[in-house]
């Protein structure tokens, strides 16, 4: 009898992530940019000390709502690629999808690696060169950032700008089956996060519709309900505001 050996990789950015931010974008963490200016567009994402570019055309008789880039393969506009290799090649999804209708909206995630990477977007207009994304700096409003959580546990997050807070509270079910397609859905606004609290399985996601310009971190508590957020080497301790 003859036996087959079969190789299983394991994905470790799974297992021992445990800090999310918009501004470090990480396989386990997705930015969703919406479009509502025609134009065409450059993309660059930068992460593991490479940098490549996607060319991008939004127009109103664009073929494709949505277009997802895997930060982590290849860039599809002419000439682009990693900087490093010099490779070309199309990330897209649909494989030709670089025509966006207005409106529309590009999902920017990684499909493997333990890096962390950054995104800007840039208006290519006649005149004058326009940056509207930069994910090192803010999420802009109308823009969606999701997370998807692994580990149990209880989580804070924060946007930095308006110090607003939720939390997240994840757990692995007795018997039931989880359901990986069921999302938390969160929108901040002036008000703050609504929902402030929510609850899901392991293994499913947080979406957060960013009613205004974002920053945002998630971070777990330890069981005194406290988070540590690191900052260039420096610690910084933040007990969440009791709530009413």
């Amino acid at each position: 009898m003859t036996r087959t050996r079969s190789t299983m990789v394991l994905n470790r950015p799974v297992f021992t992530q445990h800090r999310f931010a918009s501004f470090e974008l990480t396989v386990l963490s997705t930015l969703i940019h919406r479009f509502g200016e025609a134009g065409t567009y450059q993309v660059t994402v930068t992460g593991g000390g490479q940098t490549r570019t996607d060319s991008l055309n939004v127009s109103t008789v664009g073929s494709h709502q949505q277009v997802n880039i895997d930060m982590s393969q290849p860039g599809n506009a002419a000439g682009a690629g990693f900087a490093a290799e010099g490779a070309n090649g199309c990330c897209c999804e649909p494989a030709a999808g670089r025509d966006l209708a207005v409106g529309g909206v590009v999902a920017f995630y990684a499909s493997a690696g333990t890096g962390s990477y950054q995104v800007s977007v840039t208006n290519l207009a006649e005149r004058e060169k326009r940056v509207v994304l930069d994910s090192a700096k803010t999420v802009p409003q109308g823009d969606y950032f999701a997370v998807t959580l692994v580990r149990p546990g209880s989580y804070l997050m924060v946007d930095e700008l308006s110090r607003a807070e939720a939390q997240a509270h994840v757990s692995i079910p007795d018997r039931e089956r989880i359901d990986t397609q069921h999302v938390a859905m969160l929108k901040l606004g002036e008000g703050g996060f609504e929902p402030s609290s929510v609850r899901l399985h392991s293994g499913q996601s947080i979406f957060v519709e960013c009613g205004q310009e974002a920053r945002l971190l998630v971070e777990p508590l330890d069981s005194e309900g406290s988070s540590v957020a690191t900052r260039s080497g420096k610690h910084t301790f933040r007990r969440p505001r009791p709530r009413p």
